[in-house]
């Protein structure tokens, strides 16, 4: 006998997995980025957290040319796609559900965030990520949103995208924690802002202060204190965060000094929490994963979180 969606929700004892494919590859290019939902689902990462899968989004950039004005790839692309995925992040809340977004690269967030807020109102968020993501149009070598969403999420961007739930900014710098940042030294190479500059209040540490303090202690706190403690918080969790010696499947991989036993402690407190409302995985590039090892470690690192199961 089939069970129906709404039936799951009001079965479970906290909110169940809804799986929402978002293959979206802000370059333009239509890199491997866009077949992560593909290759995670090989994986069986839907099976393995007893998850429903809604599918996949139809979201794309299909214009490579950067905004005169914005520096951005792909601006208007990128802004109906963030409507799509906001859509359907405040639909998966409002019937239950505590959605799992498979990116795509990391311009998935804003979009998210955006649904979080329209649902919810403010929510924290714990961001895992290689890089900080607060270049602009200006410093950005690239133009690709992905290296700009978390000054985008507290503020600093296209108006187009910083104001996608409502005033600015998508989530207050206060109730953001950033783990894992390995990136200070090209930031200075371009002469791009840094916290102090964007996003003071945002607190930061870096995969040199995980590396020595430990990443379960380190993940236990933030778990504890991100959304001071008490709001409701979303996880984004950025695969380049692991070094690229142990993680080549991405496009901008860093000498972060994580492998994923590491990463697996780092974010078990975050998955496990009470307080987490959704997540969303990004920058996973299936076409430098042909045997689909690191599909098969990324499944892994959330059923571990996620289900309480031991990781890969």
């Amino acid at each position: 006998m089939s069970i129906s969606p709404f039936e799951l929700v009001a079965r479970a004892a906290t909110p169940p997995l809804l799986v929402v494919g978002a293959p979206l590859d802000g370059s333009g290019t239509h890199r491997g980025e866009m077949r992560a939902p593909a290759a995670l689902r090989a994986a069986r990462v839907v099976e393995r957290l007893d998850a429903v899968d809604l599918g996949d989004l139809d979201v794309r950039v299909d214009d490579a040319e950067r905004d005169p004005v914005a520096g951005v790839i792909g601006l208007r692309d990128l802004v109906s796609a963030s409507r799509t995925i906001g859509d359907a992040v405040a639909t998966a809340l409002a019937a239950g559900w505590r959605p799992l977004l498979l990116g795509g690269c990391c311009s998935i967030l804003p979009g998210a965030l955006a649904g979080v807020r329209r649902q919810l109102g403010p929510a924290a968020l714990a961001f895992v990520d290689g890089h900080l993501d607060l270049f602009d149009g200006e410093t950005t070598q690239t133009g690709e949103v992905a290296g700009m969403v978390l000054a985008i999420a507290t503020g600093h961007g296209p108006e187009a995208l910083t104001t996608l739930g409502g005033e600015p900014p998508l989530v207050h710098p206060g109730d953001v924690i950033a783990l894992g940042d390995a990136d200070h030294p090209r930031r200075v190479a371009f002469r791009a802002p840094g916290p102090a500059e964007v996003a003071p209040e945002v607190r930061v540490i870096d995969s040199l202060t995980i590396l020595r303090e430990g990443a379960a202690a380190v993940g236990g706190r933030a778990a504890d204190e991100v959304g001071r403690g008490t709001a409701p918080f979303w996880l984004h969790l950025d695969v380049d965060v692991v070094d690229a010696e142990v993680m080549p499947a991405v496009t901008f991989p860093v000498a972060s000094g994580l492998d994923w036993a590491a990463l697996d402690e780092l974010v078990r407190p975050l998955l496990s929490s009470s307080r987490l409302i959704g997540l969303s995985v990004a920058d996973y590039n299936a076409d430098r994963d042909e045997e689909g090892e690191r599909a098969e470690l990324i499944a892994a690192l959330l059923e571990s979180g996620l289900r309480g199961r031991v990781a890969a």
